[in-house]
């Protein structure tokens, strides 16, 4: 049976999005034994980053071929992206970023890997992921505006790269764009008793 192919842009977004949740790897979970997993669910919340990986954050991703991880770790004393073999974990781990770096993403087919760099650049890098990992010059793809620490909140982007690494979604505010309020209200269900 042939699946329809979306026809309008609110169709073919709404379909990168549910490409993106099938894809994505939230968090890893150190469970005692070595090996990290996948969380899901209320264990999330709970989630400390790779195994035995020290200073580890919640930005990991599996390789599209579930052969490798890669993840940032500030053990050198800043965020910096690393990948290893996964999900033991025993082969490598290779640095990818070479100043700082966050928010490591696959491209779909698993021969680039993107991340946001100390300076705010988007950032690629080719690999090879079958056989012997391989790692490529990482290169700068353009600027943006978005946070090089990360967002507060555990396990949420910045940007989505498409399936094609081709074009990116990215949560940032436009220039000159108004700020927007929030308005609180409380005791809201003692006002509607008067």
């Amino acid at each position: 049976m042939a699946t329809e192919r979306p026809r309008s842009s609110r169709q073919r977004y709404r379909a990168f999005l549910e490409d993106y949740k099938r894809r994505r790897l939230d968090d890893v979970s150190d469970t005692g034994d070595g090996v990290p997993k996948p969380v899901t669910g209320p264990q999330l919340t709970h989630a400390r980053g790779p195994s035995g990986l020290a200073g580890s954050k919640p930005w990991a991703r599996v390789s599209p071929n579930g052969r490798w991880m890669a993840y940032a770790s500030d053990m050198s004393g800043r965020n910096e992206i690393y990948v290893r073999s996964f999900p033991t974990g025993d082969i490598g781990p290779w640095q990818i970023s070479a100043r700082g770096g966050i928010e490591p993403q696959w491209r779909a087919d698993g021969r680039e890997l993107f991340f946001i760099a100390a300076d705010r650049q988007l950032m690629a890098v080719p690999v090879a992921t079958s056989g012997r990992f391989r790692p490529g010059a990482p290169r700068a793809l353009f600027l943006t505006d978005l946070d090089p620490n990360g967002l507060g909140i555990s396990g949420r982007n910045q940007y989505v790269a498409s399936p094609s690494g081709e074009q990116f979604l990215i949560n940032e505010l436009r220039p000159g764009a108004p700020s927007r309020s929030v308005t609180v209200l409380l005791n809201w269900t003692g006002a509607l008793r008067k």
